[in-house]
Protein backbone atom coordinates (compact mmCIF):
# COMPACT_ATOMS: atom_id res chain seq x y z
CA UNK A 1 0.00 0.00 0.00
CA UNK A 2 1.38 3.41 -0.99
CA UNK A 3 1.40 6.69 0.90
CA UNK A 4 1.55 5.37 4.47
CA UNK A 5 2.35 8.25 6.80
CA UNK A 6 3.72 7.65 10.28
CA UNK A 7 2.72 9.90 13.20
CA UNK A 8 5.08 9.96 16.16
CA UNK A 9 2.47 10.37 18.89
CA UNK A 10 5.12 12.36 20.77
CA UNK A 11 5.56 15.64 18.90
CA UNK A 12 1.98 16.91 18.65
CA UNK A 13 2.77 20.01 16.62
CA UNK A 14 4.73 18.06 14.04
CA UNK A 15 1.95 15.47 13.79
CA UNK A 16 -0.67 18.21 13.35
CA UNK A 17 1.34 19.86 10.56
CA UNK A 18 1.74 16.48 8.89
CA UNK A 19 -2.01 15.73 9.04
CA UNK A 20 -2.98 19.18 7.78
CA UNK A 21 -0.54 19.05 4.87
CA UNK A 22 -1.95 15.69 3.75
CA UNK A 23 -5.63 16.17 4.61
CA UNK A 24 -6.82 16.45 1.01
CA UNK A 25 -5.09 13.38 -0.42
CA UNK A 26 -5.50 9.64 0.05
CA UNK A 27 -2.83 9.15 2.69
CA UNK A 28 -3.13 6.45 5.35
CA UNK A 29 -1.85 7.49 8.78
CA UNK A 30 -0.49 5.18 11.43
CA UNK A 31 0.19 6.10 15.06
CA UNK A 32 3.69 4.76 15.73
CA UNK A 33 3.76 5.34 19.52
CA UNK A 34 2.51 1.96 20.76
CA UNK A 35 2.12 3.22 24.34
CA UNK A 36 -0.44 5.85 23.30
CA UNK A 37 -4.09 4.81 22.98
CA UNK A 38 -5.57 5.85 19.64
CA UNK A 39 -8.69 7.45 21.15
CA UNK A 40 -6.63 9.42 23.69
CA UNK A 41 -4.29 10.58 20.94
CA UNK A 42 -7.13 11.79 18.69
CA UNK A 43 -8.75 13.63 21.59
CA UNK A 44 -5.47 15.35 22.46
CA UNK A 45 -4.82 16.34 18.85
CA UNK A 46 -8.19 18.13 18.82
CA UNK A 47 -8.28 19.61 22.32
CA UNK A 48 -4.60 20.39 22.92
CA UNK A 49 -3.20 20.88 19.42
CA UNK A 50 -6.25 22.48 17.78
CA UNK A 51 -6.71 19.95 14.97
CA UNK A 52 -10.04 20.88 13.37
CA UNK A 53 -13.02 18.55 13.20
CA UNK A 54 -12.77 18.82 9.43
CA UNK A 55 -9.32 17.23 9.42
CA UNK A 56 -10.12 14.85 12.29
CA UNK A 57 -13.28 13.40 10.76
CA UNK A 58 -11.63 12.64 7.42
CA UNK A 59 -8.55 11.11 9.00
CA UNK A 60 -7.88 7.53 7.94
CA UNK A 61 -5.75 6.38 10.84
CA UNK A 62 -4.86 3.15 12.61
CA UNK A 63 -2.33 2.24 15.28
CA UNK A 64 0.97 0.41 15.08
CA UNK A 65 1.35 -2.75 17.12
CA UNK A 66 3.54 -5.86 17.06
CA UNK A 67 1.76 -9.12 16.28
CA UNK A 68 4.05 -11.29 18.37
CA UNK A 69 6.87 -10.62 20.84
CA UNK A 70 8.45 -13.89 19.88
CA UNK A 71 10.41 -14.50 16.70
CA UNK A 72 7.67 -16.42 14.96
CA UNK A 73 5.62 -16.08 11.81
CA UNK A 74 2.16 -15.24 13.12
CA UNK A 75 0.43 -13.44 10.24
CA UNK A 76 0.72 -14.39 6.57
CA UNK A 77 -0.56 -12.72 3.41
CA UNK A 78 -1.22 -14.48 0.10
CA UNK A 79 -2.43 -12.65 -3.00
CA UNK A 80 -4.88 -14.17 -5.47
CA UNK A 81 -6.20 -16.87 -3.14
CA UNK A 82 -4.59 -19.52 -0.99
CA UNK A 83 -3.21 -21.57 -3.88
CA UNK A 84 -1.80 -18.61 -5.76
CA UNK A 85 1.25 -16.56 -4.99
CA UNK A 86 3.83 -16.90 -2.26
CA UNK A 87 3.12 -16.52 1.43
CA UNK A 88 4.53 -13.34 2.91
CA UNK A 89 4.90 -13.13 6.67
CA UNK A 90 4.48 -9.84 8.53
CA UNK A 91 4.98 -9.05 12.20
CA UNK A 92 3.34 -5.65 12.69
CA UNK A 93 0.49 -3.49 11.46
CA UNK A 94 2.92 -1.27 9.60
CA UNK A 95 4.46 -4.25 7.80
CA UNK A 96 0.99 -5.48 6.86
CA UNK A 97 0.00 -2.10 5.41
CA UNK A 98 3.19 -2.00 3.35
CA UNK A 99 2.51 -5.47 1.94
CA UNK A 100 -1.22 -5.06 1.16
CA UNK A 101 -2.05 -4.13 -2.42
CA UNK A 102 -5.56 -2.60 -2.91
CA UNK A 103 -5.52 -3.73 -6.56
CA UNK A 104 -5.21 -7.42 -5.63
CA UNK A 105 -7.38 -9.78 -3.61
CA UNK A 106 -5.58 -11.12 -0.58
CA UNK A 107 -5.93 -13.77 2.11
CA UNK A 108 -4.67 -12.80 5.58
CA UNK A 109 -4.18 -15.79 7.87
CA UNK A 110 -3.65 -15.70 11.63
CA UNK A 111 -1.35 -18.70 11.88
CA UNK A 112 -1.57 -19.06 15.69
CA UNK A 113 -5.41 -18.93 15.76
CA UNK A 114 -5.47 -15.85 17.99
CA UNK A 115 -9.01 -14.46 17.67
CA UNK A 116 -8.16 -11.22 19.48
CA UNK A 117 -5.33 -10.57 17.02
CA UNK A 118 -7.67 -11.17 14.07
CA UNK A 119 -10.17 -8.69 15.53
CA UNK A 120 -7.49 -6.07 16.21
CA UNK A 121 -6.13 -6.25 12.66
CA UNK A 122 -9.64 -6.18 11.18
CA UNK A 123 -10.62 -3.17 13.30
CA UNK A 124 -7.59 -1.19 12.11
CA UNK A 125 -8.43 -2.01 8.48
CA UNK A 126 -12.00 -0.78 9.12
CA UNK A 127 -10.59 2.49 10.50
CA UNK A 128 -8.60 3.19 7.34
CA UNK A 129 -11.59 2.14 5.17
CA UNK A 130 -9.71 -0.65 3.43
CA UNK A 131 -12.03 -2.34 0.94
CA UNK A 132 -13.63 -5.26 2.82
CA UNK A 133 -14.52 -7.10 -0.40
CA UNK A 134 -10.86 -7.09 -1.43
CA UNK A 135 -9.52 -9.40 1.29
CA UNK A 136 -10.34 -12.28 3.60
CA UNK A 137 -8.95 -12.65 7.09
CA UNK A 138 -9.14 -16.01 8.81
CA UNK A 139 -7.68 -18.13 11.56
CA UNK A 140 -5.47 -20.98 10.34
CA UNK A 141 -7.95 -23.58 11.62
CA UNK A 142 -10.73 -21.86 9.63
CA UNK A 143 -8.65 -22.17 6.48
CA UNK A 144 -8.16 -25.89 7.15
CA UNK A 145 -11.89 -26.37 7.88
CA UNK A 146 -12.81 -24.40 4.75
CA UNK A 147 -10.65 -26.70 2.63
CA UNK A 148 -12.35 -29.78 4.10
CA UNK A 149 -15.79 -28.25 3.57
CA UNK A 150 -14.95 -27.37 -0.03
CA UNK A 151 -13.86 -30.96 -0.76
CA UNK A 152 -17.01 -32.29 0.93
CA UNK A 153 -19.38 -29.99 -0.99
CA UNK A 154 -17.67 -30.78 -4.30
CA UNK A 155 -18.23 -34.50 -3.73
CA UNK A 156 -21.54 -34.41 -1.84
CA UNK A 157 -23.65 -35.86 -4.66
CA UNK A 158 -21.34 -38.89 -4.98
CA UNK A 159 -21.25 -39.24 -1.18
CA UNK A 160 -25.06 -39.24 -1.06
CA UNK A 161 -25.21 -41.86 -3.84
CA UNK A 162 -22.78 -44.18 -2.04
CA UNK A 163 -24.58 -43.76 1.30
CA UNK A 164 -27.91 -44.58 -0.37
CA UNK A 165 -26.47 -47.71 -2.04
CA UNK A 166 -24.86 -48.88 1.21
CA UNK A 167 -28.09 -48.33 3.14
CA UNK A 168 -30.17 -50.22 0.56
CA UNK A 169 -27.70 -53.11 0.50
CA UNK A 170 -27.83 -53.43 4.28
CA UNK A 171 -31.62 -53.24 4.42
CA UNK A 172 -31.91 -55.99 1.76
CA UNK A 173 -29.48 -58.36 3.47
CA UNK A 174 -30.78 -61.85 4.20
CA UNK A 175 -29.69 -62.65 7.74
CA UNK A 176 -30.53 -64.89 10.64
CA UNK A 177 -33.57 -63.83 12.68
CA UNK A 178 -31.33 -63.00 15.61
CA UNK A 179 -29.59 -60.30 13.51
CA UNK A 180 -32.73 -58.77 11.96
CA UNK A 181 -33.09 -56.07 14.61
CA UNK A 182 -29.40 -55.13 14.31
CA UNK A 183 -29.62 -54.86 10.52
CA UNK A 184 -32.71 -52.66 10.81
CA UNK A 185 -30.91 -50.35 13.24
CA UNK A 186 -27.89 -50.08 10.91
CA UNK A 187 -30.25 -49.34 8.02
CA UNK A 188 -31.93 -46.56 10.03
CA UNK A 189 -28.49 -45.20 10.88
CA UNK A 190 -27.62 -44.91 7.18
CA UNK A 191 -30.98 -43.18 6.56
CA UNK A 192 -30.07 -40.59 9.20
CA UNK A 193 -26.64 -40.03 7.62
CA UNK A 194 -28.30 -39.55 4.24
CA UNK A 195 -30.79 -37.09 5.75
CA UNK A 196 -28.01 -35.04 7.37
CA UNK A 197 -26.02 -34.96 4.12
CA UNK A 198 -29.11 -33.70 2.25
CA UNK A 199 -29.51 -30.94 4.86
CA UNK A 200 -25.88 -29.93 4.27
CA UNK A 201 -26.75 -29.21 0.63
CA UNK A 202 -29.58 -26.89 1.67
CA UNK A 203 -27.97 -25.22 4.66
CA UNK A 204 -29.84 -22.15 5.89
CA UNK A 205 -27.78 -19.08 6.71
CA UNK A 206 -29.15 -17.29 9.77
CA UNK A 207 -28.35 -13.77 10.96
CA UNK A 208 -29.65 -12.31 14.23
CA UNK A 209 -29.96 -8.61 15.03
CA UNK A 210 -29.92 -8.02 18.79
CA UNK A 211 -29.89 -4.99 21.08
CA UNK A 212 -31.48 -3.43 24.10
CA UNK A 213 -34.56 -1.40 23.21
CA UNK A 214 -34.54 1.82 21.23
CA UNK A 215 -31.07 1.41 19.73
CA UNK A 216 -32.23 1.38 16.10
CA UNK A 217 -32.01 -2.41 15.87
CA UNK A 218 -35.13 -2.79 13.71
CA UNK A 219 -33.94 0.00 11.40
CA UNK A 220 -30.75 -2.02 10.82
CA UNK A 221 -32.89 -5.07 10.05
CA UNK A 222 -35.01 -3.05 7.61
CA UNK A 223 -31.82 -1.86 5.92
CA UNK A 224 -30.96 -5.50 5.28
CA UNK A 225 -34.40 -6.22 3.77
CA UNK A 226 -34.27 -3.03 1.72
CA UNK A 227 -37.77 -2.08 2.89
CA UNK A 228 -39.69 -1.22 6.06
CA UNK A 229 -41.20 -4.38 7.50
CA UNK A 230 -40.02 -4.36 11.11
CA UNK A 231 -41.93 -1.77 13.21
CA UNK A 232 -39.63 0.96 14.47
CA UNK A 233 -41.82 3.45 16.31
CA UNK A 234 -43.49 1.45 19.09
CA UNK A 235 -43.14 2.66 22.66
CA UNK A 236 -42.02 -0.69 24.08
CA UNK A 237 -39.52 -3.28 22.94
CA UNK A 238 -40.25 -5.76 20.14
CA UNK A 239 -42.42 -8.43 21.88
CA UNK A 240 -41.11 -11.47 19.99
CA UNK A 241 -38.55 -12.69 17.51
CA UNK A 242 -39.51 -11.93 13.92
CA UNK A 243 -37.98 -14.36 11.44
CA UNK A 244 -37.71 -12.82 7.96
CA UNK A 245 -37.33 -14.99 4.84
CA UNK A 246 -37.56 -14.51 1.10
CA UNK A 247 -41.01 -15.45 -0.15
CA UNK A 248 -41.34 -18.54 -2.36
CA UNK A 249 -44.55 -17.36 -4.05
CA UNK A 250 -43.71 -13.65 -4.39
CA UNK A 251 -46.27 -12.68 -1.74
CA UNK A 252 -46.00 -11.11 1.69
CA UNK A 253 -47.07 -13.38 4.55
CA UNK A 254 -47.03 -13.70 8.35
CA UNK A 255 -47.12 -17.08 10.09
CA UNK A 256 -47.89 -17.25 13.83
CA UNK A 257 -48.12 -20.82 15.12
CA UNK A 258 -50.10 -22.76 12.51
CA UNK A 259 -51.90 -19.65 11.20
CA UNK A 260 -50.62 -18.07 7.98
CA UNK A 261 -51.95 -14.82 6.56
CA UNK A 262 -50.99 -13.50 3.10
CA UNK A 263 -50.85 -9.90 1.85
CA UNK A 264 -50.48 -8.31 -1.58
CA UNK A 265 -48.85 -5.06 -0.47
CA UNK A 266 -45.98 -4.13 1.84
CA UNK A 267 -48.08 -1.51 3.67
CA UNK A 268 -50.72 -4.14 4.47
CA UNK A 269 -48.28 -6.54 6.13
CA UNK A 270 -46.54 -3.70 7.97
CA UNK A 271 -49.85 -2.53 9.47
CA UNK A 272 -50.73 -6.10 10.43
CA UNK A 273 -47.41 -6.68 12.23
CA UNK A 274 -47.78 -3.33 13.94
CA UNK A 275 -51.28 -4.23 15.18
CA UNK A 276 -50.05 -7.57 16.58
CA UNK A 277 -47.22 -5.81 18.40
CA UNK A 278 -49.63 -3.33 19.95
CA UNK A 279 -51.87 -6.17 21.13
CA UNK A 280 -48.87 -7.76 22.88
CA UNK A 281 -47.89 -4.47 24.47
CA UNK A 282 -51.28 -4.31 26.17
CA UNK A 283 -51.33 -7.95 27.27
CA UNK A 284 -49.83 -8.16 30.76
CA UNK A 285 -51.25 -11.68 31.21
CA UNK A 286 -48.59 -12.97 28.77
CA UNK A 287 -45.90 -10.66 30.21
CA UNK A 288 -46.12 -8.43 27.12
CA UNK A 289 -44.69 -11.17 24.90
CA UNK A 290 -46.14 -13.08 21.98
CA UNK A 291 -45.36 -16.12 19.90
CA UNK A 292 -42.52 -15.73 17.40
CA UNK A 293 -43.62 -15.01 13.84
CA UNK A 294 -42.25 -15.94 10.42
CA UNK A 295 -42.47 -13.14 7.87
CA UNK A 296 -41.93 -13.84 4.17
CA UNK A 297 -41.35 -11.04 1.71
CA UNK A 298 -40.72 -10.83 -2.07
CA UNK A 299 -37.39 -9.38 -3.12
CA UNK A 300 -34.85 -9.49 -5.89
CA UNK A 301 -32.74 -6.51 -4.92
CA UNK A 302 -30.89 -7.01 -1.65
CA UNK A 303 -27.74 -8.95 -0.79
CA UNK A 304 -29.42 -10.74 2.10
CA UNK A 305 -32.36 -12.28 0.24
CA UNK A 306 -30.88 -15.79 0.55
CA UNK A 307 -30.44 -15.45 4.32
CA UNK A 308 -32.88 -15.79 7.19
CA UNK A 309 -32.81 -12.71 9.42
CA UNK A 310 -33.94 -12.76 13.05
CA UNK A 311 -35.07 -9.43 14.53
CA UNK A 312 -34.95 -10.15 18.27
CA UNK A 313 -36.64 -8.34 21.18
CA UNK A 314 -34.66 -6.25 23.63
CA UNK A 315 -34.59 -7.77 27.13
CA UNK A 316 -34.69 -4.63 29.23
CA UNK A 317 -38.39 -3.73 29.40
CA UNK A 318 -39.56 -4.23 33.00
CA UNK A 319 -42.01 -7.06 33.62
CA UNK A 320 -41.41 -8.86 30.31
CA UNK A 321 -40.13 -12.29 29.25
CA UNK A 322 -38.60 -11.01 26.03
CA UNK A 323 -35.12 -12.30 26.85
CA UNK A 324 -36.32 -15.92 26.45
CA UNK A 325 -37.19 -15.33 22.79
CA UNK A 326 -33.91 -13.51 22.22
CA UNK A 327 -31.83 -16.29 23.75
CA UNK A 328 -33.54 -18.91 21.55
CA UNK A 329 -32.90 -16.84 18.41
CA UNK A 330 -29.27 -16.09 19.25
CA UNK A 331 -28.64 -19.74 19.99
CA UNK A 332 -30.13 -20.75 16.62
CA UNK A 333 -28.22 -18.20 14.51
CA UNK A 334 -24.77 -18.36 13.00
CA UNK A 335 -23.95 -14.65 12.86
CA UNK A 336 -25.25 -11.84 15.08
CA UNK A 337 -25.17 -8.06 14.93
CA UNK A 338 -25.25 -6.51 18.39
CA UNK A 339 -26.34 -2.86 18.25
CA UNK A 340 -25.39 -0.31 20.90
CA UNK A 341 -26.64 3.25 21.30
CA UNK A 342 -23.96 5.92 20.80
CA UNK A 343 -25.79 8.31 23.11
CA UNK A 344 -25.67 5.87 26.05
CA UNK A 345 -22.06 4.71 25.78
CA UNK A 346 -22.78 1.11 26.85
CA UNK A 347 -25.28 0.97 29.69
CA UNK A 348 -25.32 -1.69 32.41
CA UNK A 349 -28.33 -3.40 30.79
CA UNK A 350 -26.55 -3.39 27.42
CA UNK A 351 -23.43 -4.92 28.92
CA UNK A 352 -25.45 -7.62 30.70
CA UNK A 353 -27.33 -8.42 27.52
CA UNK A 354 -24.12 -8.42 25.50
CA UNK A 355 -22.60 -10.89 27.96
CA UNK A 356 -25.60 -13.20 27.44
CA UNK A 357 -25.24 -12.99 23.66
CA UNK A 358 -21.51 -13.59 23.71
CA UNK A 359 -21.78 -16.50 26.15
CA UNK A 360 -24.34 -18.19 23.90
CA UNK A 361 -22.13 -17.71 20.83
CA UNK A 362 -19.00 -18.97 22.57
CA UNK A 363 -20.82 -22.03 23.90
CA UNK A 364 -21.52 -22.97 20.28
CA UNK A 365 -18.02 -22.16 19.05
CA UNK A 366 -19.17 -19.08 17.11
CA UNK A 367 -16.49 -16.75 18.38
CA UNK A 368 -15.86 -13.95 15.89
CA UNK A 369 -19.23 -14.12 14.16
CA UNK A 370 -20.55 -11.60 16.70
CA UNK A 371 -20.40 -8.13 15.13
CA UNK A 372 -20.81 -4.91 17.11
CA UNK A 373 -22.60 -1.88 15.78
CA UNK A 374 -22.40 1.52 17.54
CA UNK A 375 -25.58 3.04 16.14
CA UNK A 376 -26.81 6.64 16.07
CA UNK A 377 -23.21 7.74 15.44
CA UNK A 378 -24.58 10.90 13.80
CA UNK A 379 -25.35 12.14 17.33
CA UNK A 380 -21.65 12.91 17.44
CA UNK A 381 -22.66 16.25 15.94
CA UNK A 382 -24.48 17.08 19.19
CA UNK A 383 -21.44 16.16 21.29
CA UNK A 384 -18.91 18.75 22.42
CA UNK A 385 -16.14 16.18 21.98
CA UNK A 386 -14.01 15.78 18.88
CA UNK A 387 -16.00 14.72 15.80
CA UNK A 388 -14.21 11.43 15.19
CA UNK A 389 -16.03 8.10 14.96
CA UNK A 390 -12.67 6.33 15.24
CA UNK A 391 -12.09 8.02 18.62
CA UNK A 392 -15.54 6.97 19.88
CA UNK A 393 -15.30 3.39 18.62
CA UNK A 394 -11.81 2.92 20.05
CA UNK A 395 -13.02 4.29 23.40
CA UNK A 396 -15.89 1.76 23.47
CA UNK A 397 -13.57 -1.11 22.46
CA UNK A 398 -11.11 -0.27 25.23
CA UNK A 399 -13.95 0.02 27.73
CA UNK A 400 -15.35 -3.37 26.72
CA UNK A 401 -11.94 -5.00 27.12
CA UNK A 402 -11.61 -3.47 30.61
CA UNK A 403 -15.03 -4.86 31.57
CA UNK A 404 -13.98 -8.30 30.39
CA UNK A 405 -10.90 -9.35 28.37
CA UNK A 406 -13.08 -11.75 26.38
CA UNK A 407 -14.33 -8.74 24.39
CA UNK A 408 -10.85 -8.45 22.90
CA UNK A 409 -12.12 -10.24 19.81
CA UNK A 410 -14.83 -7.67 19.07
CA UNK A 411 -15.04 -5.55 15.92
CA UNK A 412 -17.17 -2.40 16.01
CA UNK A 413 -18.73 -0.42 13.17
CA UNK A 414 -20.12 3.09 13.68
CA UNK A 415 -23.48 3.60 11.95
CA UNK A 416 -26.31 6.05 11.42
CA UNK A 417 -28.89 3.48 10.33
CA UNK A 418 -31.82 5.87 10.13
CA UNK A 419 -30.02 8.08 7.58
CA UNK A 420 -29.32 5.05 5.41
CA UNK A 421 -32.88 3.82 5.66
CA UNK A 422 -34.25 7.26 4.83
CA UNK A 423 -32.26 7.07 1.60
CA UNK A 424 -33.79 3.65 0.83
CA UNK A 425 -37.27 5.09 1.43
CA UNK A 426 -36.51 8.07 -0.78
CA UNK A 427 -35.23 5.88 -3.61
CA UNK A 428 -38.34 3.69 -3.40
CA UNK A 429 -40.61 6.74 -3.69
CA UNK A 430 -38.46 8.16 -6.50
CA UNK A 431 -39.54 5.25 -8.72
CA UNK A 432 -42.96 6.88 -8.80
CA UNK A 433 -42.21 10.62 -8.53
CA UNK A 434 -39.85 12.53 -10.83
CA UNK A 435 -39.37 15.33 -8.31
CA UNK A 436 -37.63 12.88 -5.96
CA UNK A 437 -35.44 11.46 -8.72
CA UNK A 438 -33.68 14.81 -8.86
CA UNK A 439 -32.48 14.48 -5.26
CA UNK A 440 -29.73 12.03 -6.28
CA UNK A 441 -27.94 14.79 -8.26
CA UNK A 442 -28.64 17.58 -5.75
CA UNK A 443 -26.30 19.51 -3.53
CA UNK A 444 -28.39 19.03 -0.38
CA UNK A 445 -27.06 22.28 1.07
CA UNK A 446 -28.06 24.60 -1.75
CA UNK A 447 -30.81 22.83 -3.70
CA UNK A 448 -33.24 21.74 -0.98
CA UNK A 449 -34.88 25.15 -0.75
CA UNK A 450 -38.48 26.20 -0.05
CA UNK A 451 -39.41 25.90 -3.72
CA UNK A 452 -38.30 22.26 -3.76
CA UNK A 453 -40.25 21.40 -0.60
CA UNK A 454 -43.34 23.18 -1.99
CA UNK A 455 -43.09 21.11 -5.17
CA UNK A 456 -42.79 17.87 -3.17
CA UNK A 457 -45.76 18.81 -1.01
CA UNK A 458 -47.89 19.75 -4.03
CA UNK A 459 -46.91 16.61 -5.98
CA UNK A 460 -46.87 13.97 -3.25
CA UNK A 461 -48.44 15.56 -0.20
CA UNK A 462 -47.12 13.00 2.32
CA UNK A 463 -45.81 14.15 5.68
CA UNK A 464 -43.66 11.01 5.90
CA UNK A 465 -41.59 11.82 2.80
CA UNK A 466 -41.29 15.49 3.85
CA UNK A 467 -39.90 14.31 7.20
CA UNK A 468 -37.43 12.02 5.40
CA UNK A 469 -36.19 14.90 3.25
CA UNK A 470 -35.92 17.21 6.27
CA UNK A 471 -33.88 14.57 8.14
CA UNK A 472 -31.45 14.17 5.24
CA UNK A 473 -31.13 17.94 4.88
CA UNK A 474 -30.32 18.19 8.60
CA UNK A 475 -27.52 15.62 8.27
CA UNK A 476 -26.21 17.44 5.19
CA UNK A 477 -26.00 20.69 7.17
CA UNK A 478 -24.05 18.93 9.94
CA UNK A 479 -21.56 17.59 7.41
CA UNK A 480 -21.28 21.03 5.88
CA UNK A 481 -21.02 23.18 8.98
CA UNK A 482 -19.16 20.93 11.40
CA UNK A 483 -17.00 18.89 9.06
CA UNK A 484 -16.40 21.46 6.36
CA UNK A 485 -17.82 19.69 3.30
CA UNK A 486 -18.58 22.43 0.72
CA UNK A 487 -21.22 20.28 -1.02
CA UNK A 488 -23.13 17.30 0.31
CA UNK A 489 -24.76 14.67 -1.89
CA UNK A 490 -27.10 11.80 -1.08
CA UNK A 491 -24.23 9.39 -1.72
CA UNK A 492 -22.06 11.18 0.88
CA UNK A 493 -24.75 10.72 3.53
CA UNK A 494 -25.11 7.04 2.53
CA UNK A 495 -21.36 6.57 3.01
CA UNK A 496 -21.33 8.53 6.29
CA UNK A 497 -24.10 6.28 7.63
CA UNK A 498 -21.58 3.41 7.80
CA UNK A 499 -24.31 0.89 6.94
CA UNK A 500 -22.86 -0.15 3.52
CA UNK A 501 -19.56 -1.17 5.17
CA UNK A 502 -21.36 -2.93 8.01
CA UNK A 503 -23.53 -4.92 5.60
CA UNK A 504 -20.52 -5.75 3.39
CA UNK A 505 -18.73 -7.13 6.44
CA UNK A 506 -21.79 -9.08 7.68
CA UNK A 507 -22.15 -10.67 4.25
CA UNK A 508 -18.44 -11.53 4.18
CA UNK A 509 -18.59 -13.11 7.65
CA UNK A 510 -21.69 -15.15 6.77
CA UNK A 511 -20.07 -16.48 3.60
CA UNK A 512 -16.88 -17.20 5.53
CA UNK A 513 -18.84 -19.14 8.13
CA UNK A 514 -20.26 -21.45 5.48
CA UNK A 515 -17.28 -21.84 3.19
Amino acid sequence: MENIIGLSGIDGKKDKDCIESNSDNQGIFILMNQKEKLDVYLGAMHEDMGLTNKDLSRLKICRQFIFSKEEENVVSVVFGGEDQGQKQYVNSMLELLKVLDPTKKSMITIENDDRALLAEIMQQLVYIEYNISNFEIRLANEVRDANKTEIFMKNIDEILRQIHIAGENIRQMQVDEKLTETVEKVGEFFKEIESQAEKAKKIEMKIAVAASKKTGKSVIANSMFGMELAPTSLEMATPNTCIYKKSKNNKFSVTIGDQKKEFDQKDEIRKYIDSKFREAQNDASHRFAMEDMIIEYPTNRNNFESYTIYDTPGPDAAGTDHYKSTERAISDCDVAIFAMDFSKYLTTSEEQFLQLVKDVFESKGKFHTLIFCLNKIDMIFQDKEAKSRIKVIEFIRNRLKKINPKYGDCIIFGTAALDYFHILELEEKAKKYEVLQRVRAMDLIQDMDDDFYDEVEDTIGEDEILNVLAGLEREAKFLHRQLGYPKVSLEMIRKFSGIPKLLDYVEAVVKRSFS
